[in-house]
């Protein structure tokens, strides 16, 4: 089997002091980084930085990239008259490397004894994969029976995730060099939280980019973009499988000090939001900046029970669907897909929570529709009240819903019944209007604390 990734790994030197040099190579001390993050996990990295290699060939080494890099996606841009000749992308150490590296060499297992004492016992690494096996004076062990100790990290190893690459004729000097490369693990959504005036004829909208990082780098000073809507992929991503655990998330979303608000623009068929001044993000941290506000958009409650012209012809009990609807209207921008949380005050003004529905990619002065839940002091009751077969692909039908409100206030209720085949009403009690070929509808007004009662007979022809 393969080797516990649990164990503890004891290094016996100075990670600094014994981290391979690559030869005529300088790594950069303050890279200048730039994240473009798009809503599917995926995020474009542009790091800067000032190299130089002595003697104008040799390996540039870009330590601290993010971890779930896509190797295949990478780009290095060196000077003009310097050629890349190679590319290489080296995972962050973990047990398994230094067992590979260690394989026919002398390890130190540590054991702990009855006493709780380490015991220290010295074996030949036989082989790493698929399990472990250990020479012990000549006896074959598979598995490791304590915790490996090493006496140093191996050349070629990193104890960060790097990129490497074979360049020739670089210029004398320290020159500017750039790494770009798609990596997963950064992520952004946008929540949009609503609050909803007394009456229910506005809403007040703030949206916000919630930004979180798994990337297994932590970024500093980043400049970061979002960009909002779905690039396309030709195949999923194939990052590679994690080689340690991430970082928990450091605490509850907390919003980030603004200096100004993001800059807006569109990008083909997406937006860009372009954050202000720089962004910091630890590895798991997730931070929310404001991208969107406005005080009033117009908007309306509505009422909404569905059912069916060929549904059960049994009693059926239900309340109707709560649904807020507005248009984008007044902010000149488009809202990008995410999660809205609706709220609203009750008769002494205290906050109270509505409900919460996606919202698809909405154009400027697009129509929103936000399912609330069910209006549980509305009441419906649907009975077949008829049914006779014209002939083998034709019906008639005849339906009575009563509608019950117990709120102190009128209230509007859209029946919507789906329809079968080619149909036709040939009763109703209120006109009803067809949307589509699929759908009739009416619009029901209830008194206060009162009913009232639809009826309509349709004939089918499938």
């Amino acid at each position: 089997m393969k080797a516990r990734p649990s164990l503890a790994v004891t290094l016996l030197a100075s990670a600094a002091s014994i981290l391979p040099v690559l030869a005529h190579a300088e790594t950069a001390s303050s890279p200048d980084v730039a994240l473009t993050v798009y809503q599917n996990g995926l995020t474009l990295v542009e790091d800067h930085r000032r190299m130089s290699l002595a003697g104008g060939s040799g390996t540039l080494a870009f330590d601290g990239v993010a971890q779930d890099l896509l190797p295949t996606s990478v780009q290095v841009s060196v000077p003009k008259g310097a050629v890349v000749r190679e590319q290489s992308y080296q995972p962050p150490l973990d047990l398994q490397q230094l067992l590979r590296a260690n394989v026919g060499q002398t390890i130190t297992v540590v054991q702990t004894s009855p006493t709780g004492a380490p015991q220290r016992q010295t074996m030949r690494l036989l082989r790493a994969q698929p399990d472990v096996l250990l020479d012990n004076n000549g006896t074959v062990i598979s598995g490791l029976p304590g915790q490996p100790e090493f006496s140093g990290i191996p050349a070629g190893l990193a104890v960060t995730p790097r990129l490497s690459a074979v360049v020739q004729g670089m210029p004398d000097g320290e020159q500017d060099v750039v790494l770009r490369y798609l990596s997963g693990g950064l992520n952004w959504h946008a929540d949009h939280v609503l609050t909803l005036a007394p009456g229910g004829k506005s809403v007040a909208l703030t949206t916000w980019a919630t930004l979180t990082n798994g990337s297994g780098a932590a970024w500093s000073q980043a400049k970061v973009a979002l960009i909002a809507g779905q690039v396309n992929r030709a195949e999923p991503v194939p990052m590679p499988a994690p080689m340690m655990m991430k970082a928990e998330r450091v605490g509850a979303a907390a919003p980030a000090p603004q200096d100004s608000a993001p800059q807006r623009e569109s990008l083909g068929g997406y937006h860009l939001y372009t954050l202000p001044g720089k962004v910091t993000l630890a590895d798991g941290e997730t931070r929310q900046f404001a991208l969107l506000q406005t005080t009033s958009l117009p908007a309306e409650v509505l009422y909404e029970v569905r059912g069916s012209s060929y549904g059960s012809r049994s009693e059926e009990e239900s309340h109707p669907a709560q649904i807020l609807s507005f248009r984008n209207e007044g902010l000149s921008a488009p809202l990008p897909a995410g999660t809205a949380r609706v709220y609203g005050a009750d008769s002494s003004g205290a906050a109270r929570f509505l409900g919460e529905d996606g919202i698809a990619s909405t154009s400027d002065k697009g129509a929103v529709r936000l399912a609330l839940g069910e209006a549980f002091d509305i009441g419906v009751t649907r009975n077949q009240t008829s049914f006779r077969k014209v002939s083998d692909n034709t019906y008639e039908a005849a339906y009575k819903i009563v509608l019950r409100n117990a709120q102190n206030t009128p209230v509007t209720v859209k029946v919507i019944d789906s329809m079968p085949g080619d149909w036709s009403i040939t009763a109703e009690s209120a006109a009803h209007q067809s949307p589509d070929a699929s759908r009739a509808e009416w619009s029901v007004t209830l008194p206060a604390a009162g009913s009232t009662t639809l009826t309509y007979s349709v004939r089918v022809t499938s």
